[in-house]
């Protein structure tokens, strides 16, 4: 993925594109070591990232939201879930002006706890029910486009560039957008809800072992506080 450091703020969308061959471990080494010939040196930033979270504009410049660690705490059927230990946020935008503004959304964005009660795996949709994810059937496996609850994925307006990445960024196409519903998935989306998650084993009589699983998923349009960040509506 290659993303146009030099925009202007003023765009409304990043300038984001893939490339349309798929690089492998030694491949990627070769590249980097390449770019770093070309212009006398690179800086790595990050190195072992896990998924992004998303993107975030402020005044003078965009940010990438990366997950840097996670940890394990549960699995789905064989699918591992996990929850967000340690994010990192790079500034996108080449030399932002560090403005009293622009410094003062940082030190606001710094506050957001992302740590704490944010969930997401890499082969399991957290924001359907068992029962959904058993009936739904994806509706085209070849671009990993499958029925996410688009209420529940807390990352969704900060995924915004990346929902149709092959299409510089047009929602409108195929009428894939922020909507609740069907939600694009590609290689760089990972939904991620926030709630709560638990996982137990039960041991009852004769040896008999069930795995209790309670998910709690928090509607994004329901994040203000008391009644509203409380309420259940279905």
């Amino acid at each position: 993925m290659e993303i146009n450091r030099s925009a202007p703020i003023s765009d409304e969308i990043l300038k984001i594109s893939q490339h349309p061959l798929e690089y492998s471990s030694s491949e990627v080494e070769n590249r980097i070591k390449e770019l770093q010939a070309e212009n006398g040196g690179m800086e790595i930033l990050c190195k072992n990232a896990v998924c992004i979270w998303g993107f975030l504009k402020l005044s003078e410049s965009y940010y990438l939201i990366l997950v840097t660690k996670k940890k394990k705490v549960g699995s789905i059927n064989g699918n591992l879930i996990y929850t967000i230990d340690e994010t990192l946020s790079i500034s996108l935008t080449w030399k932002p002006r560090q403005t009293k503004d622009e410094l003062r959304y940082k030190n606001i964005v710094s506050l957001l706890d992302l740590s704490k009660n944010f969930y997401f795996s890499f082969s399991y949709d957290l924001t359907n029910s068992y029962q959904k994810n058993q009936t739904l059937n994806r509706l085209d496996s070849s671009v990993r486009r499958i029925r996410c609850d688009g209420m529940y994925v807390w990352n969704a307006f900060a995924l915004k560039p990346l929902l149709d990445i092959d299409n510089n960024n047009d929602e409108n196409k195929n009428g894939i957008g922020l909507q609740d519903g069907a939600v694009s998935i590609n290689d760089w989306i990972v939904p991620i809800i926030y709630g709560y998650f638990k996982q137990k084993v039960i041991k009852l009589r004769h040896g008999v072992q069930i795995r209790y699983t309670l998910i709690g998923r928090r509607s994004r349009h329901f994040a203000g506080t008391r009644y509203l960040r409380r309420g259940v509506n279905r």
